[in-house]
Order: C-alpha cells, then structure tokens, then sequence
C-alpha cells in the first residue's frame, strides 16, 4: 500500500486489503470475558518487515513475544474467500440443508430458484425432495459490496 500521489491517503482499493494475522484460538466471543490467550499467525514477507502494525496509536502489543506466530507460508493465513460450506441431513422427504461461509464483509447467502433467479436465503434451508430421482440446488455468498462467490451445489440422488 501506499498514499495516493493527489491526496495523500492511502490507497483502499480491493487489491490492497490483506489479513494482519490469523488467531489460533477462534473461540473469542464464546469463551467471553474470558481473557484471550491466542497467538496470532503473521504471514512474514516483505510487507510485514518493512511496515508496524499499530493499535491504539501504539506498535500492536504481540510484537517481541512469543504470541507472534511467524511464518513465510502464505496457505497457513490465507484461503479462498465466499466458499460455502454445507452439511446436508435428509428426513421426511426433505432437504434439511446448513450453510457456512468464512465471507468478509458477508451479507446473505442465495439459493438459485427454478427460473434461475438467486433469491436471498437463510444459512438453514428446507427444501422438498417429492418424487424420486436427482435433484440440484445451487447457493452462493454475497458480500456486502455485491460481490458473489463461486457457486456451491448440492445434489441429491434418491429413489
């Protein structure tokens, strides 16, 4: 990143957005007020040598202990974000259909009507399985900004 020559801010198109780190503890918000005890995971490149990462106007509290986790892989921080993940249980007839997504700035997930409309949904989904053979259904995430990911398919094969 760097400050925009004609303004002097910096820059925030998507191409700067970069994670700061990753917590090995991922449990926070259920195990609150707790106090947290979880390393952070810094992808050590370039960028993060050459640049402090504040906050509170101060350097970031885990620099020069052992709660920093470096590492120069960049797989162990990043992944592939707006995949869905799903867990699908069958029960009377029915599609009982669960829905997760590690999507910043998430906004809905959407499921693909019969006319090839996306419509927005729930992160469970009942849908009904009448009559026999192979059905499809297909969802995707929506990110705050409009921006869809891949789409995600499940396909039920039955008698």
């Amino acid at each position: 990143m760097r400050p925009d020559p004609e303004t002097g801010k910096w820059e925030t198109r998507p191409d700067t957005y970069r994670w700061c780190s990753w917590e090995t503890d991922t449990n926070r918000f259920t195990t609150f007020p707790a106090r947290p005890t979880s390393t952070l995971v810094v992808l050590e490149d370039e960028i993060f040598r050459n640049n402090t990462w504040y906050r509170d106007g101060k350097p970031h509290w885990a620099y020069d202990t052992p709660y920093f986790i470096k590492t120069p892989r960049r797989d162990w921080i990043e992944w592939t974000p707006n995949v869905i993940t799903s867990k699908v249980t069958i029960a009377d007839s029915r599609a009982h259909v669960f829905l997760g997504s590690c999507t910043p700035n998430f906004r809905s997930f959407q499921m693909m009507d019969e006319g090839g409309t996306w419509r927005d949904c729930g992160e469970q989904v009942e849908l009904p399985l009448g009559g026999g053979g192979r059905k499809r259904f297909t969802f995707r995430t929506i990110n705050l900004f409009g921006v869809a990911g891949p789409e995600h398919r499940v396909e039920i094969a039955f008698n």
